[in-house]
């Protein structure tokens, strides 16, 4: 597949317009292995309006254009361009028309609006609009036509909130392209982390001043847009804070400091970065074409979360801690006990210091091995071997709440797992009631919006679906959705993975035809987001299946197992437990489907497999036993009752 027809691709699956970076973080995604540089010039040989298109690209010049820039940095797919006047209008202001309606009937100066206002009135928008400012710009893009006609601009937009102020324009004046007025612009380092640093200024130990003077000018640098100079202040950052968590230098802060997993995954990738902002500050120039922007920043979320670490550790040095001057490390003065960073708490747990001198300290290694083991046992049961998860699993707490402590992150995360893999060995009522456990510890630990919280949450949404209580897991999953979608993003993977959730327990709950649709709306978005044969996006397909059947349509859900059928056994192995619910599924639908025989011998060749890989006992075996039964009656004339 040449990079042109990956680009054509790429196009095709953004929401216009679209960002160079959000085209360059597809590539990222689905081609790593295509140079930013051999990107950068099907970027230019691709736009039709491009300077020297044809002089630079004179071979890619000569095909039609994939892409039409209209403002900086922004695109959108070059068919709009090729469009007749007035048809181009229509079909601009089509989604947009009822925005420029309500705008025109406003009265005064000023009109706020939430995002969610804007969306009953438009229906959804576009992933863009929450992430890039440049979508609000005030310039010839559709959606801007539409408050632009209406007489009105965008003054300010704050993403964070989910806000925009919208302002009159004088008669007759057309807004300048592209302004948004900087009244109220997104902080990159949100306030309350830097209320919890300036909290901590006045300590003797460690002088904040120069910490917040590099927040306070990257907030600033990245509201206007200064792409160079936010890389620099956020790598100066990087390199100034790694003592308040007690090592010399930020490689170290990412590989041995106890991170909970998905703070983990957070800071790689502020360590990534590093390479990247030296590439700003370092590069020398050349012939070659820079292709960073402010758009390649890294995600608030996982900066955030640095400094909010930070903050909480510079408390304990406060309370009593030191540097130490030849390791970095934070020492505690009274007992020699070190920082979280090296001790074996977590975080306060209520116990009186004595208690917690007494506690061993824990070593790097020691939080290496446990993290290396239950990621070992995670895989086991992802390969498959659900029980194999469990067991190792709860040895795994067993040692963690000795090493570590029992309210350290990561001893955290190996108990949620514990409970992950204890449901999907076929005790869902014991899983949901170790995760409804662990919920308040986790939310005092890490807080109500830690992504992490979220993940528990979710935990206890789907064991509580898997114990048969579908309503509540409803119930569950729909107040979780605007929070995860809220904190991580509409397209994160783990929303993605709510939104799953909710639909399986609306067509549990006896909306098949619901269900089924927002399966239908699923599946195209696990499809970009992750990949057509991802393990998500499969299980999405198996749902859409499912609940095909559940509108009267055997048929239909028996063709749609039987091509999902290989695709699982190719994929996640022909002994899988998720590869043996669809061949059950399979055999279940061919006899919905009329042929009661063929279903007989499906499950007869199912249930020893289910017998010897799930055990005996497990539900999902004793599902397959009662069907194989019911369709022998079946199809020996002998009327039983229908089994789902």
């Amino acid at each position: 597949m040449s990079v042109w027809s990956m680009l054509a691709e790429c196009a095709d699956q953004l929401d216009e317009p679209f960002r160079r970076s959000e085209i360059v973080e597809w590539f990222r995604r689905h081609h790593p292995e295509v140079r930013e540089s051999t990107l950068g010039a099907h970027i230019q040989a691709a736009t039709g309006n491009a300077a020297n298109r044809a002089r630079n690209h004179p071979g890619l010049a000569r095909r039609a254009p994939l892409l039409q820039r209209i403002d900086h940095g922004l695109y959108v797919r070059a068919d709009r361009s090729r469009l007749v006047p007035e048809v181009q209008k229509q079909a601009a202001r089509s989604k947009y028309d009822a925005l420029r309606e309500h705008l025109a009937g406003q009265a005064g100066n000023e009109v706020a609006m939430t995002f969610a206002e804007i969306e009953n009135l438009v229906g959804q928008l576009p992933a863009s609009a929450r992430i890039h400012r440049a979508w609000w710009a005030n310039g010839a893009n559709p959606e801007a036509q539409a408050w632009r006609a209406a007489g009105w601009r965008v003054q300010s937009v704050n993403q964070s909130s989910e806000e925009v102020i919208f302002a009159r324009t004088a008669s007759g004046q057309t807004p300048p392209r592209q302004q948004i007025a900087p009244d109220r612009p997104p902080a990159y380092i949100d306030a309350q982390v830097i209320a919890g640093i300036s909290a901590r200024a006045d300590m003797p130990q460690l002088d904040c001043t120069k910490l917040l003077k590099l927040i306070s000018e990257l907030n600033e640098n990245y509201s206007h847009g200064n792409g160079y100079t936010a890389h620099a202040m956020l790598r100066a950052i990087l390199d100034h804070i790694p003592p308040m968590l007690g090592h010399k230098n930020f490689t170290a802060v990412v590989n041995n400091y106890p991170w909970s997993q998905t703070d983990k995954a957070y800071m790689r990738k502020l360590l990534d970065f590093r390479t990247q902002a030296d590439d700003v500050l370092h590069r020398q120039i050349s012939h070659k074409r820079d292709l960073l922007g402010i758009d390649d920043m890294p995600p608030r979320a996982g900066v955030n979360r640095l400094l909010q670490e930070s903050a909480d550790q510079a408390l304990q040095i406060g309370q009593g801690g030191a540097i130490d001057s030849e390791t970095g490390a934070l020492v505690s003065r009274p007992t020699g006990q070190t920082s979280r960073a090296q001790a074996a708490d977590g975080r306060p747990t209520g116990r009186r210091p004595v208690e917690q001198a007494e506690r061993p300290a824990e070593s790097p290694t020691d939080l290496m091995a446990l993290t290396a083991s239950a990621r070992e046992s995670d895989q086991a049961g992802e390969a498959g071997e659900p029980a194999r998860a469990r067991d190792e699993l709860a040895a795994l707490l067993l040692k963690a709440q000795q090493v570590l402590g029992p309210e350290h992150p990561e001893t955290l995360t190996i108990q949620n797992r514990l409970a992950r893999w204890t449901g999907l060995a076929g005790d869902a009522v014991t899983a949901r009631d170790q995760a409804a456990a662990l919920l308040p510890v986790v939310e005092r630990v890490l807080g109500l919006s830690h992504p992490d919280t979220l993940g528990v949450r979710a935990n206890i949404a789907g064991m509580t679906r898997a114990a048969k209580d579908p309503a509540s897991a409803g119930d569950q999953y729909a107040a979780l959705l605007p929070l995860v979608e809220r904190i991580l993003g509409p397209e994160h993977p783990d929303t993605l993975a709510v939104r799953a959730g909710l639909a399986w327990s609306t067509g549990e709950t006896g909306d098949a035809a619901g269900a089924r649709d927002q399966f239908a709306a699923l599946i195209p978005v696990f499809e970009r987001v992750r990949d057509p044969e991802h393990p998500d996006t499969l299980n999405g397909r198996a749902g859409l299946a499912r609940w095909t059947g559940g509108v009267k349509d055997a048929a239909g859900a028996r063709d749609q197992f039987a091509v999902l059928l290989p695709v699982f056994e190719r994929v996640r192995g022909p002994e899988h437990p998720d590869t043996l619910y669809i061949r059950h599924s399979l055999a279940r639908w061919t006899g919905q489907a009329g042929n009661p025989a063929g279903a007989r011998a499906q499950f007869a060749a199912l249930l020893p497999m289910r017998e010897r890989i799930l055990g005996p006992e497990h539900p999902d075996t004793a599902a397959s036993r009662s069907n194989l039964a019911h369709w022998t009656r079946k199809a020996e004339g002998s009327l039983g009752p229908g089994l789902k």
